[in-house]
């Protein structure tokens, strides 16, 4: 939307995605996962009519903390019938339970965006074109990523994206900066885009350490402008060690994507 130029109509649906999301995360810390837990225990008589873990984020919480634990150290289900793998507050020591309310407290940071809330763009004397700006909150493999991510456009054909990154472990915080060129024009039919990320996370993902490792991305996509609506590219993007957004692999990988962006609106 904001390098489109557009008024997307979806806008309210972002809000009320966000909004969905930050209630639940913010509901591991109350009473809700307990009654979860003992509702499901008390009425899925059969392990196939179970959820692997049932409340994701106590249990994301639970597992996090205990990274070696078998599944079958929870013990058997009430019912007799496959693991008691079903985690509630109750379950967490003093500190897990306040790590985890600090995240739901954090995660409200997704709220601080102009965008769902109808600002898509703003322009002002300090410097020429737009800009938007917002802040992110998210749950990763060894803690959480917090941070802040900025658009510009000086001008209509330089799309600019950036952001900051402070990763979050039980005890300490590793920073990280990424940066990205949109669709820079190469010619009339043809742009690139330019990717790059550099961070300090945890050794090994692991929540209790306080040792870093340095690792990065690196991403090009070349993109067809020859239609208005479907542009098809092709992209290459590889990665260290490390936790990014949306990407699947916590270690290193290479990955070639060809696809269709679709501008509808």
């Amino acid at each position: 939307m904001f390098y489109q130029f557009n008024e997307a109509p979806h806008q309210f649906i972002l809000l009320v995605n966000a909004l969905e999301g930050e209630f639940y995360v913010l509901s591991g810390s109350s009473d809700e996962p307990d009654r979860i837990k003992e509702k499901f225990n008390r009425q899925q008589h059969r392990q196939n009519e179970r959820d692997f873990v049932g409340h994701d984020v106590t249990s994301w919480m639970y597992d996090l903390n205990r990274p070696d634990e078998p599944y079958a150290d929870r013990g058997p289900h009430p019912l007799g019938d496959g693991i008691d793998r079903y985690r509630g507050r109750d379950d967490l020591n003093s500190f897990e339970q306040q790590f985890l309310k600090r995240q739901g407290q954090y995660s409200l940071l997704n709220l601080v965006d102009p965008i769902p809330w109808g600002k898509t763009r703003f322009s002002g004397d300090w410097s020429p074109g737009y800009y938007n700006w917002g802040l992110h909150h998210y749950l990763t493999s060894f803690g959480a990523d917090l941070g802040g991510r900025f658009f510009y456009m000086p001008q209509i054909d330089q799309k600019w994206f950036a952001r900051l990154h402070l990763y979050q472990n039980a005890y300490r915080w590793f920073p990280g900066i990424e940066l990205e060129r949109i669709d820079w024009p190469l010619s009339p039919h043809w742009a690139l885009g330019m990717r790059g990320m550099i961070w300090q996370q945890p050794q090994e993902q692991a929540f209790r350490t306080r040792d870093a490792m340095t690792g990065g991305l690196g991403a090009l996509r070349v993109s067809l402008k020859q239609w208005i609506i479907w542009n098809p590219y092709m992209e290459v993007e590889g990665k260290t060690e490390g936790w990014v957004a949306g990407n699947t692999d916590l270690g290193r990988s290479l990955a070639l994507r060809l696809g269709i962006h679709a501008t509808l609106l």
